[in-house]
């Protein structure tokens, strides 16, 4: 008899109580990340890529990575995180049609494209590196903040 299985019942698990019922947006955050050109998608879960960034994360929260190129949507999962580290799990990832011509690849040099604001002050923004000052902004896309960008008097005379 030693050898039969055992007939005993776990018991359920107990009911849920209010205080284990909470409101997704009150506990946790969805962080959106621009992952920089030719980023690999072991690299998104390496330590070292968030270690900068990492204290704004919480264990739960949660991580879109877009890639600056389009090539690729990323979601995942902090497990843990402080100071310097952060643990991850990927839930998904979906490689992206690669554009035909990405704005970096016309892009003038000692200038870059960036998405900026919120609301209706949001809009597509061409910056100069070397000062920081906006030369366009509030394009609808990036693609029309480059051509802005190209048409405009800065850029035309420095050619």
């Amino acid at each position: 008899m030693a050898n039969t299985p055992s007939t005993e019942l776990t018991p359920p698990a107990p009911s849920l109580s209010i205080r284990d019922v909470q409101l997704q947006c009150e506990v946790n955050n969805i962080w959106r990340c621009t992952a920089p050109r030719n980023t690999s998608r072991e690299r998104l879960l390496e330590n070292s890529f968030w270690s900068v960034v990492s204290n704004k994360f919480r264990p739960w929260d949660e991580i879109v990575v877009v890639a600056s190129d389009r090539s690729f949507r990323a979601s995942l999962l902090v497990l843990e995180a402080g100071l310097g580290y952060c643990s991850l799990q990927e839930l998904s990832y979906q490689p992206l049609e690669a554009l035909l011509a990405s704005p970096d690849d016309l892009l003038p040099s000692n200038h870059r494209i960036e998405y900026g604001g919120i609301g209706p002050d949001g809009g597509w923004m061409a910056i100069r590196n070397s000062d920081s000052v906006v030369v366009i902004r509030n394009a609808k896309s990036s693609q029309e903040c480059l051509k802005l960008l190209l048409e405009h008097n800065s850029v035309r005379q420095a050619k």
